[in-house]
Order: C-alpha cells, then sequence, then structure tokens
C-alpha cells in the first residue's frame, strides 16, 4: 500500500510525533465535549430526584424533633434517642439543630462546623456553604419561638485533604468528587431546585459531565490522552537529540531532563490531561499526602514513577555510550568517583522513604498472605515498587560499570 507523497513526508518528518501528539489530544477533548452535556443535564435531573427524596427525610426528621420538644427542654432532648441522632449524620446525612434566641441549645452531631450564636453562621440561605461542606437547610419554628433547623448534607468539602478528610458528595447522590456546587444565578445552566421550586444551587460537571458517562467512551479518551503523553515525549526525545550538535552530548540530555520536569510539574499544576485527574486513581480516597506536591496521589505517582524509570534509562545509556573523558588530576577522578557511588546511595535513601510514605499514607492492603483482600490499587501499589526498585537497580548497575570503566581507565 502506497501512501501519497503528503502523508509520507508527514510520517518521516521530525514534527510527525508532535503532530499526531496534537491530533491525540485534540480528539480525545472532543469526545468528552460531544457526550458532556447531554451527561450533565441527566446528572442533574437524578441529583435533583434524590434530593428531593431526601427534602422529605430532613421534613419528616424536623416534625419528629419538634414533637418531642414540645414539652422538653433542649437540655432534655440530648436524653431522648441519642443512639439515633448519634447515626443520623452518618447514615442519613441529616443534622438537627435547635437555637433558643441567638444561642444553640441542642445538635444532633458535633462534627458539623456550625457557631454556638446564629448570627455568626449563615443559615438564612436554602443552601449554605460551612466550613467543612455544603448543606441544603430547612427552618422551623417550636411552640416555645426555638428556631429549629435541618440540616441535609449534600458535599463535604474541607480546605484541608488526606486520607480521613475528603471532598465528596453524599454517598446517596452518587456524583463525582470534582463536581463543584455554585449559588447566586438561577439562571445558569444545570441549576437544581427544591421540591417547592424554590432555586438552591446549580452543579458544574468536569468535563465528563457525569461518573455516569459509558466507560467505553472513557477508556478511549484515556487511551488517547496516553498515547498523546508518550508521543510528545519521544518528540521531546528526538529534537533534544538533534540539539547534540549545537549543545553538545551531556548539555542536550540535561536540557531533556529539565524539560521533562518542568513539564511534568506544569501538568500536575493544572491537572493534564483532566481525563486523567477525574479518576479515582487520582483522588485521595486510596492514598492521599497532601503535603507533597509531586506524589499527591495515587496516579501520579505511578506517572512519575514511569517517568523516573524511563529518564534513568535514557540517562544511563546515553552516559555508557559516552563516558566523560578521565581527567588528569587526581582530585577530580577522585570526586566523579565517589559521585557515582553516591547516586545509589541517594536513590537508596529516597526509594525507602517513597515506599514508606506509599504505606503510610494510604489504606491500600499490601498482606500478599491474603490475597482476598487485595485490590486493583494493591496492585497499582506493588507495580510503583517495582517501578522504582527496577529505577534503583538501572541506576546501581550503571554507576557500578561507568566506575569501573573510569577507573580502569
Amino acid at each position: 500500500m502506497r501512501f501519497p507523497p503528503l502523508l509520507r513526508k508527514l510520517f518521516v518528518s521530525r514534527l510527525s510525533k508532535l503532530v499526531f501528539a496534537i491530533l491525540a489530544f485534540a480528539l480525545a477533548h472532543l469526545l468528552t465535549m460531544s457526550d458532556g452535556t447531554r451527561t450533565a443535564q441527566a446528572s442533574t435531573k437524578r441529583f435533583e430526584k434524590k434530593l428531593h427524596e431526601k427534602e422529605k427525610q430532613l421534613a419528616a426528621e424536623l416534625e419528629s424533633l419538634l414533637a418531642l420538644a414540645k414539652n422538653k427542654s433542649s437540655e432534655q432532648l440530648f436524653h431522648e434517642r441519642p443512639d439515633y441522632y448519634n447515626s443520623l449524620l452518618r447514615d442519613k446525612g441529616i443534622v438537627l439543630l435547635i437555637y433558643e434566641g441567638d444561642t444553640l441549645k441542642f445538635w444532633s452531631d458535633n462534627s458539623v462546623a456550625v457557631e454556638n450564636c446564629m448570627t455568626e453562621v449563615c443559615l438564612d440561605e436554602p443552601t449554605a456553604l460551612l466550613k467543612n461542606g455544603w448543606f441544603r437547610v430547612m427552618r422551623t419554628t417550636d411552640p416555645h419561638g426555638r428556631s429549629v433547623i435541618g440540616l441535609l448534607l449534600l458535599k463535604n468539602e474541607y480546605s484541608y485533604e488526606n486520607q480521613y478528610l475528603v471532598n465528596s458528595f453524599h454517598p446517596d447522590f452518587k456524583l463525582p468528587p470534582e463536581t463543584e456546587i455554585v449559588v447566586g444565578n438561577p439562571d445558569v445552566a444545570n441549576s437544581v431546585k427544591s421540591a417547592d421550586g424554590e432555586y438552591l444551587l446549580a452543579l458544574k460537571f468536569n468535563a465528563y459531565g457525569s461518573a455516569e458517562q459509558a466507560w467505553w467512551l472513557q477508556l478511549i479518551n484515556i487511551l488517547l490522552n496516553s498515547a498523546g503523553l508518550i508521543l510528545f515525549l519521544l518528540f521531546l526525545h528526538a529534537e533534544s537529540k538533534s540539539l547534540e550538535p549545537l549543545l553538545g552530548k551531556n548539555p542536550a540530555l540535561l536540557f531533556f531532563i529539565a524539560t521533562i520536569v518542568l513539564l511534568r510539574a506544569l501538568t500536575i499544576k493544572i491537572q493534564f490531561p483532566q481525563s486523567f485527574y477525574e479518576l479515582p486513581l487520582f483522588g485521595p480516597e486510596y492514598y492521599g499526602d497532601a503535603k507533597s506536591f509531586w506524589f499527591r496521589n495515587l496516579g501520579d505517582f505511578l506517572i512519575n514513577a514511569l517517568l523516573m524509570l524511563y529518564l534513568a534509562v535514557v540517562a544511563t545509556r546515553h552516559l555508557i555510550k559516552n563516558p566523560p573523558a578521565p581527567s588528569k588530576l587526581i582530585w577530580k577522578q577522585a570526586l566523579y568517583g565517589m559521585l557515582l557511588l553516591c547516586i545509589p546511595a541517594a536513590f537508596t535513601w529516597a526509594t525507602n522513604h517513597l515506599i514508606a510514605g506509599l504505606v503510610h499514607n494510604s489504606d491500600i492492603s499490601f498482606n500478599v498472605n491474603n490475597i482476598f483482600n487485595l485490590s486493583i490499587y494493591s496492585y497499582a501499589g506493588f507495580l510503583l515498587i517495582a517501578l522504582l526498585l527496577a529505577t534503583f537497580f538501572v541506576l546501581a548497575d550503571a554507576s557500578i560499570r561507568i566506575f569501573r570503566r573510569y577507573v580502569q581507565n
């Protein structure tokens, strides 16, 4: 089969990898956008329907509390159904409050960030953003003039995340954690209203629009973005090789490594490709280190480990083929030899630190004695450890080989 001359020139061109990488990214974006609006509307309808059901539950709980509070003080209410009220937030996402005047006197759960003074917490609107989440607010008054308030948890939203504090919707809503809640504009797309028609909020979806997008479309999107990243990486490698006559072989290698590190930092900062960061692998549910920029989640950890192994292979192959010329000065020889021996030692420390962090900052099971407790994330963790160890052995082997050749010369 003979390709047209234009296509043949494209395939052999230096820019072919860059062109195909851009095409892969563009096609992945178009696939996402084509399905986003439809899935966003469907998800909004499902969210609104479930919210109306939970509003009925909240209204029933308020009526029950009003009946209990009719002949009891706020202090006496703490002794009424304590076990039930303590489980209300966990089971139904509901919190009940009673204010006498401006002072909080009764609460069914103390884990919700409300203030003791009503004037210091904004519960006048039907939707409220408290310090730890978004809540649907319903208010009423008992015969004693006390303000009885019901809060329905919509989404946990913390200023600081870890493996225990996770920004996510209440499980009943079945929405991806990347979906945002916005208020203030009733005419915006994906608006949500209460059962009586009052505007509450709007949902701002990620690129997928919904967690229920077709799995095969998500898979194609991820494969296209992965192909784009690999092609772009190969393009940068080829371009760095073409700079060797101008910069020199070793400076061209350093330029390539520095470019990869800077671009990787940028992709983490802007979360590109977005389809990757919408996967549970890139969330804090299974592994999270909020203090780390490079290894904040399991997905970033995996990509960084793959890049480290790739860069280690590229660098060591280059240095084995192009070892530095031996110096006649003994102190330079000794310095270079010590540097070669320190590389495996330094990466040993780094590998131990990374593996320890992987175990301590995750709830992934690494118990190989019970394979039935292992999940796909456990195998992802084992793959990470294997990649780190492979990188160590590549660096150690190359360092020793270069050191022996350097000494013999």
